[in-house]
């Protein structure tokens, strides 16, 4: 797993590169949530972080979208592609959850981008 306090610095300096949105859609706001470090008592997460939010529509039609986590390393090169796929009803809000698998080498950046697959 590494060095725990090297991958502690790494969280806290874990930021944003990019948010891609087609027209008519909006993120209402994002977080990104690490999990606790485990303990005897505990086990450890399935996944390194999550990050959460919500997407909302100002189109009048049913849409199926995938969210898209983007994860860089420091040098902007990706390592990785989080996609979660779900239906936005038109004028609606949707959350979503992606959730940021354990990866070598653990990643600095991360983008957000929403496509439409397909207009219902």
């Amino acid at each position: 797993m590494g060095d725990i306090f090297v991958e502690e610095r790494i969280k806290e300096q874990f930021r944003l590169f990019d948010i891609q949105l087609p027209e008519g859609l909006e993120l209402k706001r994002h977080i990104v949530l690490f999990p606790p470090m485990p303990c005897c008592a505990q086990l450890a997460a399935p996944f390194w972080a999550k990050v959460i939010g919500s997407i909302v529509s100002k189109r009048d039609r049913e849409l199926l979208i995938e969210i898209t986590v983007t994860l860089y390393n420091q040098d902007m090169d990706v390592i990785t592609e989080c996609p979660e796929g779900m239906f936005l009803d038109g004028g609606g809000e949707c959350k979503f959850d992606v959730q940021i698998p354990h990866l070598i080498p653990i990643p600095s950046m991360y983008s957000i981008k929403v496509d439409i697959k397909e207009e219902l």
